[in-house]
């Protein structure tokens, strides 16, 4: 009896481990929770981006602030902006050249954690994720139209794909790192790291530095 019960027992653990390792080579993984809420947050500051720099200009963070209202704008009027429907990978992002942030850089920001994120943002490796673009919601009167990765998309002049990477965080779960692509036809293109804080349970944005080959 007991010989069979050990038999059971090692085929369970067998296919446990299989499903595990197919998980693992099908790329199946899940966005966190933090994840949508940070898309949420900063979508429109990132987006289009505010001038920081003048004085009286504040970004308002949050979940609802920026959620779309039918009653003000008809369902024809909203903009339509391309959405990579991944947290990618810098590697399948910059297929081209090698995205980090230099020493010299990470130096500028005064928060230490924020400077190890950014050290360990480079070095990581992990899988795209695929999102659920119904939860990202709180991006006023975009309408988001979901793209593969790198999908060949044709585009009038002015016309974005925007991406965002895997998001990295620290143990405390109330920083975190990623890189934000605004892949823009014409001279409006850009991509930046961007580094948060979770602040009354809000992720804000506190630093920003654009990428550098450097």
């Amino acid at each position: 009896m007991r010989s069979y019960l050990f038999f059971f027992s090692a085929l369970i653990l067998l296919s446990c481990n299989s499903n595990s390792d197919n998980d693992k080579n099908n790329n199946v993984y899940i966005p966190s929770e933090d994840d949508y809420k940070i898309i949420n947050s900063t979508f429109v500051h990132l987006t289009i981006p505010a001038p920081v720099t003048l004085e009286g200009i504040e970004r308002e963070f949050g979940y609802d602030n920026f959620l779309y209202d039918e009653k003000d704008l008809p369902k024809d009027g909203r903009y339509k902006i391309y959405f990579t429907q991944y947290l990618v990978t810098l590697d399948s992002l910059e297929r081209h050249r090698k995205l980090r942030i230099s020493e010299e850089r990470l130096l500028k920001l005064d928060d230490i954690e924020f400077r190890n994120l950014g050290k360990e943002f480079s070095l990581k490796k992990n899988f795209s994720v695929k999102l659920d673009v119904e939860r990202i919601n709180n991006i006023g009167d975009y309408k988001l139209i979901p793209v593969d990765i790198n999908q060949s998309v044709k585009r009038k002049f002015g016309e974005k794909i925007i991406t965002y990477s895997r998001i990295i965080y620290n143990q405390g779960k109330d920083k975190a790192c990623l890189y934000f692509q605004n892949n823009c036809v014409g001279m409006c293109g850009f991509g930046k790291f961007v580094f948060l804080n979770k602040v009354n349970g809000i992720w804000e944005i506190k630093n920003e530095l654009y990428d550098s080959q450097d």
